[in-house]
């Protein structure tokens, strides 16, 4: 962070409608602090501080030779980054399989709520329900996915709002929904309140985080490449996915060779 000039600065929270916290609860402005910034913190150029960054880690943590140079020559030409190959934008004929998951709480009579973690389904009235759902097992292989495959995603929240992370490989947002079918995830289109929403411009993006506003339904595309092994997917609200508890909003996930069951195997530490 580079602050223009030294001087003291404001830390503001600001409006929350219902729809955009975690907990469906609307937020006023607040002011939550002060940074005080003296001059050796302030009056630098962006750019500059940037660049002094990315060589000073690439030379601490690339190998010597082509690649490491490649990367200081472009940091020195004007940030480029053409070392890093971006990831190819996944296409639907590219994918071999469709997979869904959603978020739910339940709230049993007198009894702490159950956070789970299951797919998602069609109920009577053509509205999305959760199946399969429980709160999260340590030794249970909840996903199987094959190495080189390329699934698309169907997520949501069911219960309040859940920020869907998953670790390994990121995902390309394909589409993201509001409760009514309008796709959120493009050109910015205020709603009522005038506020554009906060998926605008995430369309053909990559993230390993995501925020699922209850209700919403978002579409992801990933590919599996290179590793093998086990991970998580998860909640990224800490008390969410506890593994300790029995409230554990969280998977298993391993990627193995095509062909290649093992389910049976004991999952491994992540």
């Amino acid at each position: 962070m580079v602050f223009p000039e030294p001087g003291t600065y404001c830390i503001v929270d600001e409006t929350l409608r219902p729809e955009q916290s975690v907990n469906n609860e609307s937020h006023p402005r607040e002011l939550l602090g002060y940074v005080t910034v003296d001059g050796s913190a302030a009056g630098k150029a962006p750019e500059a501080v940037l660049a002094q960054a990315l060589e000073t880690a690439a030379k601490a943590r690339m190998p010597q030779g082509t690649v490491r140079d490649k990367v200081l020559a472009d940091l020195a030409d004007g940030l480029k980054l053409s070392a890093f190959a971006p990831h190819a934008d996944i296409a639907a004929q590219e994918v071999t399989g469709q997979r869904s998951l959603g978020f739910q709480i339940v709230l049993p009579p007198d009894q702490p709520p159950v956070f789970e973690v299951g797919e998602i389904g069609t109920g009577d009235d053509g509205k999305p329900v959760p199946v399969n759902s429980s709160p999260y097992e340590p030794g249970r292989l909840d996903r199987l996915l094959e190495l080189g495959a390329v699934d698309e995603w169907k997520l949501t929240a069911f219960a309040f709002g859940h920020p869907f992370h998953i670790h390994v490989n990121p995902f390309q947002i394909v589409s993201v929904k509001d409760p009514d079918g309008n796709e959120v995830s493009g050109a910015p289109v205020p709603d009522a309140s005038g506020i554009p929403s906060q998926y605008t411009n995430l369309q053909g993006t990559w993230r390993n985080t995501l925020l699922l506003q209850q209700g919403y339904t978002a579409i992801v595309r990933s590919r599996y490449r290179r590793y093998i092994g086990d991970f998580v997917l998860h909640c990224h609200i800490l008390d969410h996915d506890h593994e300790d508890e029995d409230e554990g909003m969280m998977q298993n996930v391993r990627i193995a060779l095509p062909g290649t069951e093992n389910s049976g195997l004991p999952m491994a530490h992540h």
